[in-house]
């Protein structure tokens, strides 16, 4: 099985509207790029074109959102051969997922969790499994923002990825700003629920900004920079996980806020090198 390569340092998620932002100044000091896979999978004309490119320019990590690892319904295997097609012809280096149920007979339109039971544990895992074989690569899974903690739960949150990671013998996709938002919506201290992580086996961070959204709750947002709290959280989580370890930022920003993009990249960088010495 094929195992995550060549991916290292600091890296930005691409989105398709945002191509042209790689031909501005400031040059971002870039070591890979992100990319949806809902967002590209299908895209054809000079939309390929330049991520084809791009691939052979920097590494390439593909994020999806549609497996539905967690979900009761039957895995999408027409999803999950394109995205092996899609892997091979871009030269994809790392894949994740999200660790969580968007689907039943149909989308569900938002990323909810998974029941933290033995059983969901089970279940997950094989799924996560099943797709590691059919793509011929280990993927990691990540954690996801929600609003509801689902009810009887056998174990808590940080426990129930745990449990699925190691069972799944998958990698862990850690997005610290989605850990931040729960924190503070949920009200658990952050620095505990890394520490039962298994943070050996993350193989790729995400930071974005955060918004406040409906009934004054927190929630991760790519419209926004990085807040300094989220900085505070990657940098102490640096300390804990292995130099070099790929961080990607998750900012979308207006043409005119491209220099505090491309700040933002460098701030990643500089985290790892403090963690370093």
């Amino acid at each position: 099985m094929m195992q995550t390569k060549n991916l290292k340092g600091a890296g930005w998620a691409l989105r398709p509207v945002n191509l042209k932002l790689l031909e501005q100044e400031p040059i971002p000091p870039l070591d890979f790029l992100a990319i949806c896979s809902e967002e590209w999978l299908g895209l054809g004309g000079s939309y390929a074109s330049a991520l084809q490119k791009l691939s052979d320019r920097y590494p390439i990590a593909c994020h999806g959102r549609g497996l539905s690892l967690g979900g009761p319904g039957i895995l999408d295997h027409q999803l999950i051969q394109d995205l092996k097609s899609f892997i091979k012809a871009q030269k994809i280096t790392s894949m994740t997922e999200q660790l969580a149920w968007s689907a039943d007979d149909m989308p569900l339109y938002g990323s909810f969790p998974i029941p933290g039971t033995y059983e969901a544990v089970r279940w997950t895992a094989s799924r996560i499994a099943q797709v590691q074989d059919a793509l011929g690569m280990q993927i990691g899974v990540s954690n996801v923002a929600h609003f509801m903690v689902p009810p009887d739960a056998q174990i808590n949150e940080a426990e129930f990825i745990a449990a699925v990671v190691k069972e799944a013998d998958c990698k862990l996709h850690l997005d610290v700003t989605a850990l931040y938002v729960n924190s503070q919506n949920f009200a658990f201290d952050a620095q505990s629920f890394l520490n039962e992580l298994p943070l050996e086996l993350v193989n790729y961070v995400l930071v974005s900004g955060v918004t406040q959204g409906a009934y004054g709750l927190l929630t991760p947002s790519r419209l926004e920079p990085v807040n300094a709290p989220v900085w505070q959280l990657l940098a102490s989580l640096g300390e804990k996980i292995k130099p070099q370890t790929p961080t990607c930022l998750q900012y979308q920003p207006q043409p005119s806020d491209w220099s505090s993009c491309v700040e933002d990249v460098g701030q990643i960088a500089r985290l790892q090198f403090r963690a370093q010495v």
